[in-house]
């Protein structure tokens, strides 16, 4: 493991109770910055705290978030310079942080901005299935494809209508087509938002969405998150999807068709000039069908080197998961396809979920200039996969 966190927990440093401390180490290349979360002691639940440097004046917001029996606090690491060590220890705090993330919401879409720029929208209005277009870089330039959005633009092709810019899906849950879109499909139609929140750290949404088959009939839902963060250099989001059988029990089939997805930029294409790679150092058409912790599609856009990054928390089912990825600009993280990947004698990738019960996926985005060795998205991996490492949280 190239990242190092040297040290977490109670403690006391230099005399002053900490309610947790945190070693950060840059190693020999250093570390990028990334978000951190880490589990709430019980008395620290429902008050402020900061991460404050040990030995130093760098005081960092600190943002909570409840998620049924774990209460989490979130912080953003800074950069770290080669050799660097960073000591924080989190604290109580009176300070008023400003909201650096905001999400405001207007007739079922959510306009999600950065220090007053903005990132992308998630649209739900006159659509077949949630989407989030567009999404911006950290050049200021959107790394989707416009279509079917945005019809007619230069240099984009036209095709697979449903590859809506980043979404979920998949192509048979009980028989049923949640992937594709048109006449004999289902829709993923958005019910309701629970909560929005803005905020120092991140912003998140939280939505209800029904899985709605051809003739109208629910045959399940979701709860799903999208947290947002207030990083300065690459741009982060989580995508959390928790599908319930709530109207019956549910089949997902085996087919390569899903799942957590997004359609690239015309530019970042494997086969305009882009480059497709995998935490196991694989490389274009060889990444598809493959296990990886986390896949990468990055290539020239408007004058800089852009990717796109999608991280497979290591509670997901199958971790490291198998990856729908295509030289003509899909991308995607998909459990279920196996035979589809693997061919004769490869494990059944279907699933089957009782009635009443629940399954979870959880991703994060990194969209970032450069590769991703100078992006450093290995190691922002790991910084992910700590978030993980609780006993409540369902594997």
């Amino acid at each position: 493991m190239r990242l190092l966190i040297l040290a977490m927990g109670a403690t006391l440093v230099s005399g002053s109770a900490w309610a947790a401390t945190f070693t950060f180490d840059g190693g020999a290349e250093g570390r990028p910055e990334s978000p951190y979360r880490f589990a709430l002691d019980a008395g620290d639940r429902g008050r402020a705290l900061e991460a404050a440097e040990v030995d130093g004046d760098l005081v960092l917001p600190v943002q909570m978030e409840e998620t049924g029996a774990v209460a989490w606090g979130y912080f953003i690491v800074p950069a770290l310079q080669p050799g660097e060590q960073l000591h924080l220890g989190t604290r109580p705090s009176t300070r008023e942080w400003e909201n650096v993330v905001t999400l405001n919401e207007s007739g079922g879409d959510v306009d999600v901005l950065i220090r007053g720029e903005l990132f992308t929208r998630y649209l739900t209005a006159d659509s077949p299935k949630p989407h989030c277009y567009p999404v911006i870089g950290p050049t200021g330039v959107g790394v989707t494809r416009n279509y079917p959005m945005v019809q007619g633009v230069a240099g984009e092709s036209e095709d697979h209508p449903h590859q809506m810019s980043l979404y979920f899906g998949h192509g048979e849950v009980n028989g049923r087509d949640f992937w594709a879109i048109g006449e004999g499909r289902g829709r993923t139609i958005h019910r309701e938002f629970t909560d929005l929140v803005s905020g120092s750290v991140f912003g998140s949404l939280t939505a209800i969405t029904d899985w709605v088959d051809q003739d109208g009939v629910i045959v399940c839902n979701d709860i799903r998150t999208l947290r947002f963060y207030a990083t300065h250099t690459a741009r982060v989001m989580d995508y959390e999807v928790t599908i319930r059988a709530d109207n019956g029990p549910l089949h997902f089939g085996d087919t390569k068709e899903g799942m957590m997805s997004f359609r690239v930029a015309a530019s970042m294409q494997a086969d305009s000039g882009g480059t497709l790679v995998n935490s196991e150092g694989q490389t274009g058409d060889d990444t598809w069908g493959k296990r990886a912790r986390w896949c990468d599609n990055y290539g020239p856009l408007e004058g800089s080197t852009v990717g796109i990054a999608i991280l497979d928390s290591p509670a997901n089912p199958r971790h490291p998961t198998t990856w729908h990825v295509r030289s003509y600009g899909l991308f995607g993280a998909n459990p279920f396809g196996l035979m589809y990947y693997q061919g004769e004698g490869a494990p059944d990738g279907t699933m089957d979920l009782p009635e009443g019960d629940s399954v979870a996926f959880r991703y994060r985005f990194v969209i970032h200039q450069g590769t991703p060795n100078e992006a450093g998205v290995d190691d922002m991996w790991r910084y992910y996969a700590r978030g993980f490492e609780h006993p409540d949280i369902g594997r």
